[in-house]
């Protein structure tokens, strides 16, 4: 087993250097991962995406959310570190061990045998097999 140091070299944000005109699009994970380049160059950011991969960096993190009973919460956060430079790339609820009580509630109003059991709710089986039909649609566009 050998312990060999790892040095991180800070690289610039994504963001800031498109801004800048100085990369395009996908330039700094695409040049230290060609495959990456080739598969952006194919698949443009769809219109109905949150957030765009290449342009999270501490510039502009993205931000996740819980979502609960229907309701959308976004605090506390954790921040998650983008291991190419070290700076926040995501921040994203943390949820703590104290504040579970709603969660846990949620899932006991669910029934045993879940809510998309196609013998007891055939309907709803039908319509999460169009939800799935249609997002791999969305994933076969260039």
């Amino acid at each position: 087993f050998v312990c060999v140091p790892v040095v991180a070299i800070p690289a610039p944000c994504p963001a800031a250097m498109l801004a800048a005109g100085v990369i395009r699009r996908g330039g700094v994970r695409a040049a230290l991962c060609p495959a990456l380049s080739q598969a952006r160059a194919k698949h443009a950011v769809p219109a109905w995406a949150t957030l765009d991969p290449d342009a999270m960096c501490g510039a502009s993190p993205a931000a996740g959310q819980s979502l609960v009973g229907g309701v959308w919460s976004g605090a506390p956060v954790a921040d998650v570190i983008d291991p190419l430079n070290g700076e926040v790339m995501a921040r994203v609820p943390d949820v703590q061990a104290d504040e579970l009580a709603p969660y846990i509630e949620r899932m006991r109003g669910c029934p045993r045998t879940g809510l998309h059991n196609p013998l007891k709710n055939p309907e709803r089986y039908s319509m999460l097999g169009a939800v799935c039909a249609k997002a791999a649609e969305e994933m076969r566009k260039p």
